[in-house]
């Protein structure tokens, strides 16, 4: 059940990014399901939603799973050095990353778009760690 609840937020994800909003919510979703899971399937995981991602955005295929899986590559490289389960941490990784993926795929206002991604992202990531922690209590 839960499998099925993440495949339907990351092909949500696809949605909004390919459709409506042309903002890194695929990233988004990956760098924040990398540092709350902490595994190694989330590697797969990017690989196949990337190359989704590249054929309904009509580029190249392979470009956003690469940029994905060395993204996530280097969160789980610093997950030993810093305390990764903080909001400031989530802001300046999906901001980072935000800002190189729009470089990579030749966006427009890169800037504001990182900006608004890292804003995103701190949210998302303040609701579910909101959720883990009730689920804890109770």
């Amino acid at each position: 059940m839960k499998f099925l609840l993440l495949g339907f937020c990351l092909f949500l994800a696809i949605f909004f990014e390919v459709g409506i909003i042309q903002l890194p919510f695929l990233l988004i979703a990956l760098t924040i399901l990398c540092i709350v899971k902490k595994s190694e399937w989330i590697f797969p995981i990017s690989i196949v939603f990337g190359i989704i991602l590249d054929s309904l955005s009509f580029r190249i295929i392979g470009e956003s799973s690469v940029f994905f899986v060395l993204l996530l590559g280097l969160i789980f490289l610093y997950q030993k050095r810093f305390e990764i389960k903080t909001i400031q941490f989530v802001f300046i990784s999906t901001s980072v990353g935000s800002f190189l993926y729009l470089l990579l795929v030749g966006s427009q206002n890169i800037l504001i778009q990182s900006l608004v991604s890292g804003v995103i992202g701190g949210l998302i990531f303040s609701i579910v760690m909101r959720r883990i922690k009730i689920k804890e209590i109770v």
